[in-house]
């Protein structure tokens, strides 16, 4: 079956990604275009949007995906996680 994730926590339930609870606040893209570039990991792109924890967590792991797929190196991921770190050392 596709799609079903099975608990790991002896829960015998099967669980299905789209009734589980979202982390992520979602950012509407008039949301997005109104935060200023400070937000941004990437200021001067607008990329990796880090206005609360669970987005500089989420900016994190696309850094890190992108270093792994050769898209970005490791100086520019090192910039992103500075930048992510600042946000999440505020909570």
């Amino acid at each position: 079956m596709a799609g079903v994730l099975q608990s790991s926590c002896g829960d015998s339930r099967i669980h299905y990604p789209q009734d589980m609870e979202q982390t992520m606040a979602k950012l509407s893209k008039k949301s997005r275009d109104a935060l200023p570039a400070k937000e941004f990991a990437e200021p001067d792109q607008r990329a990796y949007p880090i206005e609360d924890a669970a987005h500089a967590r989420n900016a994190k792991a696309r850094a890190s995906q992108a270093v792994k797929a050769g898209r970005m190196s490791a100086a520019e991921e090192k910039k992103i996680d500075a930048r992510a770190d600042g946000v999440l050392k505020k909570r």
